[in-house]
């Protein structure tokens, strides 16, 4: 049976709930329904939704972290072993566990959740895990680039941070600072088997590897023991029960955890395609004249905030010829 609805919010995160409770606060005698892919429970049934609903207005709040980017690495088809995207890891981790051949297993990636990945391993059993990585005061925040600066009536001071040339310089000198002390405090110039999960550039521009050492237990201990051996490399390809990386060096895995990122599009499939982006939605699929339109838009909004905030054009660059990280190989084996 066809339900007509007011509001209909796609999303039960905190986007989708502000959203929700804010058209509540301006219309509170709207009929108004939130969607979400994942299982939700009141306090004794399960809610479901049957049929068809037709409502007035549409909120999208599903956000563009919702599709795991597609496993694309070649010979991944004929990879004889279990390779697990990092989205169902939450799922299919204790039917992971529970297969017996699996003794080594190999994540890719370098962010935060890959840094679960292998916790979540290396504390589960007898595993030899192999990890590649790249790896709330006010006045923190006014250090970071932010729009809305002036939001907070504090906008004159981020104005002098950003804008002048001093500003700039103190704010460098800030993150710099911040950086070499949690390399200190974490220890990853103490060995050669920590020193690969260095980070190439300032704290400025990342965070999440440096906040690994928030677990039960000690995460660079399985480094220093060898439960855990990191190499810093690009996957060529997969060959069997192979990972063969760009500088042709091999190492054999029981599975593989890909921890790549997530699709830059929605999760709702709109008719046509183009409508996405005609709703404003992010898409991947566009009209000539659609594009013509972003594209204009991006260029605008690039020359906007970089004009604002110089330093977002010395983005970080990758160099995998660094000689600490050559220094480093003899500590994560082969």
């Amino acid at each position: 049976m066809e339900k007509h609805i007011d509001v209909v919010v796609v999303g039960a995160g905190l986007q989708g709930l502000v959203a929700a409770k804010t058209y509540l606060a301006c219309e509170p005698n709207a009929k108004l329904l939130i969607l979400d892919s994942n299982t939700s429970y009141d306090l004794q049934n399960k809610w479901v939704l049957a049929g068809d609903c037709r409502c007035r207005k549409l909120i999208v709040a599903t956000g563009i972290s919702s599709i795991p980017s597609v496993i694309d690495i070649s010979g991944s088809k004929n990879f004889s072993c279990p390779i697990l995207p990092f989205a169902s890891l939450g799922r299919s981790a204790s039917n992971f566990l529970s297969i017996p051949f699996i003794n080594n297993v190999a994540v890719t990636g370098g962010s935060k959740s890959a840094f679960d990945a292998v916790y979540m391993m290396a504390t589960a059993g007898p595993f030899k895990t192999w990890l590649e990585s790249l790896p709330d005061l006010r006045p923190l925040t006014w250090c970071s680039p932010c729009l809305w600066r002036d939001a907070d009536g504090f906008g004159w001071i981020r104005s002098w941070l950003h804008d002048t040339r001093w500003g700039r310089a103190s704010v460098d000198a800030l993150w710099w600072a911040i950086g070499a002390t949690l390399i200190r405090q974490t220890g990853l110039n103490t060995s050669d088997e920590l020193i690969v999960l260095k980070p190439d550039e300032s704290v400025f521009w990342y965070g999440a590897g440096l906040g690994a050492l928030n677990y039960p237990s000690n995460f660079h201990d399985f480094i220093r023991d060898g439960t855990v051996r990191v190499r810093r490399n690009d996957t060529n390809h997969l060959k069997k029960d192979t990972i063969v990386f760009e500088d042709g060096e091999r190492l054999e895995t029981d599975a593989l955890i890909c921890v790549t990122g997530w699709e830059w599009r929605g999760s709702i499939h709109f008719l046509s395609p183009e409508t996405h982006a005609e709703l404003g939605v992010p898409s991947a699929k566009y009209t000539p004249s659609q594009q013509e339109k972003w594209d204009a838009l991006d260029f605008r909004a690039d020359r906007e905030i970089l004009h604002r905030f110089p330093r977002l054009a010395t983005r970080p660059t990758k160099d995998f010829n660094r000689e600490d990280l050559l220094v480093a190989r003899p500590g994560v084996g082969t």
